[in-house]
């Protein structure tokens, strides 16, 4: 029923033989009149009415306003029109009337409907065939609209839109022509560019790589929009290693006309070469002044290697460019070297279609036919350098070097902080300094020890424990020192034995966590270990002969306690007193009664009866504060 407004409802409906779980659909019918608000109930044959929903509703008796139609000119064939309103309910139809001024009666006026467009839900999309057009010709459109309640709207303003019949020119870049000009493309020609002109607006640019995959042709295209100096640019999409695809590149005016389209088919290569085998001899000897090989190797590509150059620093610095031979996939590098010395090189490899790669850049040595080269190699745990006079190795970084032909050249070893030199080997021994006379190619090894020094661990204290290390080598009872090598990161651990504890380092070390070294030189440490004292509860019994003792709240012995003449305000007459004492060896107090009882380790009772001492008794001297029990 209606609460408010003007709603004729028909009913009520009914839906019979609904099973349990099961659903049913019922619809009332309704005149609207105005606008107002509508109560729903449900109710079965067996139960009382149920509430569902209460609506309120708004009549929409208003047409759609601010109906719109837009075209920047009209095209030959198939152009697209843009059309919206606005409306509080939906738009449910969109029409627009088209005018082509030149005719007269029905045929110079043609409606267009149109269906909805991507985006807002008020904008309509109308496809209108205009046939031949003739250039500079005027045409005039409006269009109306119709919401969902079948209210319509009157025809907008009209518009007039300019027939355009010129096809835009496209035309190529001089550097595009050229990408093109051999059929192929690589990775840095994928980038197109030229000019798109028009007599009123060029609009767009679209290229097209259209390839054969299993039978079916597959276009990936890109479009660019064409600047206000009528240029253009658009990259190639994809990645491609060793294809053939059709080329298409195709403009477009305001007016949807189409440019004369360019086609080619194109071989895609845009992968650089694959490096496989990349050989470079360390060593390089001349024999006679000839070509020599340093460098081969093979690639793969799909466009196959064209080119290999390879950039070379010479031992005076200047550089040169030599280029190498190639033979299918594989290539060399051969050069007549005029330097003896230290090279540095690196191969740019080219593919067919122009891709291209630089390989790692790599170290050589060149000796030339009257010179040859000596090499030092550092062996050992240790470490350290090896220098030459005349000067051209000093390994460390340079190892090897050139020398003339009979040249004296005495090679220096230099043993580094915590290491020694221990001696030559190859053509030099012994532990001084290495001559050698250049007559051939010669190798020399010179070897550092590592320096190895001792750590040393003491334990000290009243208590007992053992001190571990890590690396293993110290375990402290047992054996507490131990050689380590420098530069060693030792860890010293400290545990304590039953009823003693750990209580702090000495020497190279301090505090109670772990000991860490690094070994530079000969090291002691110390580790300190104090026997526990624990604390006993004592029960202090007040006998006749003593019943106003005064116990003070300090700490005393029993004797004391006793003998105590103070009064703290905690009197001790018939009433037992538990006492926190600490065990300490001592003489006997006399005349007071005892039940000794621990508080903690050790758990053995000292004694479970009441202890009357006597003069000659040996007993613990207790000290204690005694308070209420």
């Amino acid at each position: 029923g209606t609460s408010s407004g003007g709603l004729a409802v028909s009913g009520p409906e009914t839906a019979v033989n609904i099973p349990a779980g099961g659903t049913g659909a019922l619809t009332l019918l309704g005149t609207v009149s105005g606008d107002g608000s509508v109560a729903l109930t449900l109710a079965d044959s067996y139960h009382r009415p149920y509430a569902l929903e209460s609506f309120t509703y708004t009549m929409d008796i208003a047409p759609p306003q601010n109906v719109t139609v837009t075209l920047d000119f009209v095209g030959t064939m198939t152009n697209t029109i843009l059309a919206s309103g606005e409306d509080e309910s939906p738009l449910s139809l969109v029409e627009v009337e088209v005018n082509d001024g030149s005719l007269r009666g029905p045929q110079a006026t043609q409606i267009v409907t149109c269906v909805p467009g991507s985006g807002t839900a008020d904008a309509f999309v109308c496809d209108w065939n205009a046939g031949a057009v003739t250039d500079g010709h005027s045409y005039t459109m409006r269009a109306r609209a119709a919401d969902a309640h079948g209210n319509l709207s009157a025809w907008s303003d009209p518009i007039t839109v300019i027939g355009d019949a010129t096809l835009p020119v496209l035309a190529l870049s001089t550097a595009t022509q050229e990408a093109l000009s051999d059929g192929q493309l690589n990775d840095s020609e994928l980038t197109l560019d030229g000019t798109l002109v028009d007599e009123r607006a060029a609009v767009s640019v679209q290229a097209c790589l259209t390839q054969i995959i299993v039978g079916e042709e597959v276009a990936a295209c890109n479009t660019a929009e064409v600047l206000s100096d009528d240029s253009w640019s658009l990259s190639l999409p994809g990645r491609y290693d060793g294809v053939t695809a059709a080329l298409s590149i195709v403009g477009y005016d305001g007016a949807g006309n189409p440019s004369a389209v360019f086609t080619q088919t194109v071989w895609l290569d845009t992968a650089a070469p694959v490096i496989g085998e990349f050989v470079t001899p360390a060593f390089v000897q001349m024999v006679g002044y000839e070509v020599a090989l340093f460098a081969s190797g093979t690639v793969t590509d799909s466009s196959g290697l064209a080119a290999v150059r390879a950039v070379i620093i010479q031992p005076d610095n200047s550089s040169v460019a030599v280029d190498g031979a190639v033979n299918g996939s594989t290539w060399e590098m051969n050069y007549l070297f005029t330097q003896g010395g230290d090279y540095e090189a690196v191969v740019l490899l080219t593919d067919g279609a122009g891709n291209r790669r630089f390989s790692r850049v790599w170290l050589f040595m060149v000796a030339l036919p009257d010179q040859y080269l000596l090499s030092v190699t550092r062996d050992g745990p240790g470490s350290g350098t090896v220098t030459s006079d005349p000067a051209g190795i000093d390994c460390g970084a340079d190892c090897s070097g050139v020398f003339n032909d009979g040249a004296v050249v005495t090679l220096t070893a230099t043993a580094d902080t915590g290491s020694t030199f221990t001696g030559w080997g190859g053509a030099c021994a012994g532990t001084g300094a290495c001559v050698i006379t250049i007559e051939n190619t010669t190798a020399v090894t010179a070897t550092f020890t590592l320096n190895q020094y001792d750590l040393s661990v003491l334990l000290d204290g009243t208590g007992n424990g053992g001190v571990t290390s890590d690396p293993a080598g110290i375990d402290c009872g047992a054996n507490c020192s131990a050689l380590f090598d420098y530069g060693t990161v030792v860890t010293l651990t400290a545990a304590a034995d039953t009823g003693s504890t750990f209580t702090g380092w000495g020497g190279a070390c301090s505090g109670t966590g772990d000991c860490v070294i690094t070994i530079e030189n000969t090291t002691a440490v110390m580790a300190t270990f104090t026997l526990n004292e624990y604390k006993l509860f004592l029960p202090l019994m007040m006998t006749p002969s003593n019943p106003d003792l005064d116990v003070e709240s300090g700490t005393a012995t029993v004797g004391e306690i006793a003998a105590a003449s103070g009064n703290a305000g905690k009197r001790a007459t018939d009433a037992a007193f538990w006492v926190n004492a600490d065990v300490n060896p001592g003489p006997a107090p006399t005349g007071v009664n005892h039940l000794w009882t621990p508080i903690g380790p050790p758990t053995t009772v000292v004694s479970s009866t009441p202890v009357i001492p006597t003069p000659a008794a040996v007993l613990p001297e207790v000290r204690m504060v005694a308070r209420p029990r």
